[in-house]
């Protein structure tokens, strides 16, 4: 038996880099609380939930190795599991939100904020259903190749989990040859055959705009912010506003504090933080997120890099149920019907990624 087909899949974390790549850690771990405490010279993976309130989030696996696509690929055996059916949960509460954001809007204590609601099955995850799965994005990841595919990220311990193909980077940092910070505004969504009005919509553009001032002022701080040119971002079924940013730190790297002051961006949270932060504590309350928009990362001892994303574009499995979770960016301009379409659109989409 080779090394990929020990592979255990009922415990394991993995990350794909940009392009085909894809590191696994799996077997027992054991966790850390810092990036400063785990062995620099294995990697680590960074699991958290969107809260932040695990104290130990950092994982190392006994057992790890980076992959090619190609090789995962030859290892997985596929066939098509049955069909799921799809309830929507959240519907009432994602309404309700919604009338309510506008009169905070109004009132000027809100200015953007990102209501979500899941559709689930009732079924459980089997291997089947899971080799499916990763097999399918995998053939998406391999087919836009280039940083735009986004990340491949997934996790699983006693049989709860996750997996998602996401274009959000949260950050990345690099010490050689210059330490820089790279992170990234993505917020604005149109039907891909829709992308070519993205860059004149003036409701998408200023929701844009409130995500890049979000991350600015939280980095603000930390070192001197470049902003980029903003551009589309074109993917399979949907097309978004993405501007890159970089930064130059001008303190010493520290993971968790960048965590902290960027999570979550207004792209996923609200705006301006401090009272985002309370609505988000009031809608967890109503529809439960899981690992929705948490960050999730990892740490690569041979380039030293450190990246970190967002797990969006995800399904997540526990309790004999699947789910996928979606969110929208409502701000004073929103309409009710235009958002629940791009919900539902976003739901489409990872089910088609994933061919469910």
């Amino acid at each position: 038996m080779t090394l990929l087909e020990k592979i255990d899949f009922s415990s394991f974390s993995l990350i794909s880099d940009t392009k085909n790549l894809v590191m696994i850690g799996w077997g027992a771990f054991e966790r850390f609380s810092s990036l400063q405490k785990i062995n620099p010279h294995q990697p680590a993976f960074y699991l958290q939930d969107f809260f932040l309130s695990y104290a130990s989030a950092w994982l190392q696996y006994e057992k790890w190795q980076v992959f090619s696509i190609e090789q995962l690929q030859s290892i997985l055996k596929c066939s098509t599991p049955k069909k799921l059916n799809w309830k929507i949960e959240g519907e009432a509460s994602f309404k309700k939100a919604f009338k309510e954001l506008k009169i905070q809007f109004e009132q000027n204590k809100l200015k953007k904020a990102v209501p979500y609601l899941c559709s689930y099955a009732n079924a459980a995850m089997s291997q089947q259903r899971f080799t499916y799965c990763l097999s399918h994005a995998f053939t998406i990841k391999k087919k836009y190749p280039d940083h735009f595919s986004g990340y491949l990220y997934g996790h699983c311990y006693q049989q709860q989990g996750f997996l998602g193909l996401t274009p959000e980077l949260l950050f990345s940092y690099e010490k050689e040859p210059q330490p820089k910070v790279i992170t990234m505004a993505l917020a604005g969504t149109k039907k891909k055959e829709e992308e070519a009005t993205l860059l004149s919509d003036a409701k998408e553009l200023k929701e844009h705009q409130l995500v890049i001032t979000g991350i600015k002022k939280s980095l603000s701080s930390l070192g001197k912010v470049q902003v980029g040119e903003t551009k589309v971002l074109s993917l399979p079924t949907l097309s978004h506003l993405l501007t890159f940013i970089q930064m130059t730190p001008t303190k010493a790297f520290d993971f968790n504090n960048y965590v902290k002051k960027l999570h979550p961006t207004p792209a996923l949270g609200a705006f301006p933080k401090k009272a985002g932060a309370e609505w988000l504590l009031g809608y967890q309350k109503k529809v439960d997120r899981k690992s929705y928009g948490a960050p999730f990362g990892y740490y690569h001892p041979p380039s030293q890099k450190v990246t970190c994303i967002v797990a969006i574009r995800q399904i997540q499995w526990g309790n004999r149920k699947i789910r996928i979770g979606a969110g929208c960016g409502v701000i004073a301009q929103s309409s009710l019907e235009k958002e629940w379409q791009e919900i539902l659109l976003k739901i489409k989409a990872i089910k088609n990624i994933f061919q469910l």
